[in-house]
């Protein structure tokens, strides 16, 4: 046998064995869960301070985010954060990370939407209601509200 058919032949055989696992990965491939609405206490509960929704114009599920008083009014300070959204790592069966898309405030509050846990990365800036802004749509990993 040439090298030539050699080679032929083991590419083949590769294709083969990927195509294989491809269609065993694919048969075996769970879907996501679908997101439920979830209500985090910051700090206490009572006030409602801001409420995210996985779609734009205030559509889908929602992410509602409660505290013990209202935001204080000075865009300075960081009255209340979620450093990490809910999220499959925490052993959830759903993921909010990179899935909100429109949020509105309550209680005095802006919100802030960060592109990384811990209050990192980009943000959006201090805002007030609506869809959040194109570049971060789908992109919040961590949230402040002043």
């Amino acid at each position: 046998m040439t090298t030539t058919k050699r080679v032929a032949r083991r590419a083949a055989a590769l294709a083969a064995g990927v195509i294989a696992v491809a269609g065993v990965s694919l048969v075996n491939a769970q879907p996501a869960a679908a997101l439920p609405n979830l209500t985090i206490n910051l700090s206490g509960s009572g006030i409602v301070v801001g409420t995210e929704w996985a779609n734009q114009n205030y559509g889908g599920a929602y992410l509602q985010y409660e505290a013990n008083r209202n935001c204080t009014l000075m865009v300075t300070d960081s009255d209340f954060a979620d450093h990490i959204l809910p999220n499959g790592f925490d052993g959830l069966p759903y993921d909010w990370d990179n899935d909100i898309s429109s949020f509105k405030n309550w209680a005095n509050c802006l919100t802030n939407h960060f592109d990384a846990d811990g209050l990192t990365g980009g943000q959006t800036g201090l805002l007030n209601d609506g869809n959040v802004p194109a570049g971060y749509n789908d992109r919040t990993e961590s949230i402040r509200w002043t």
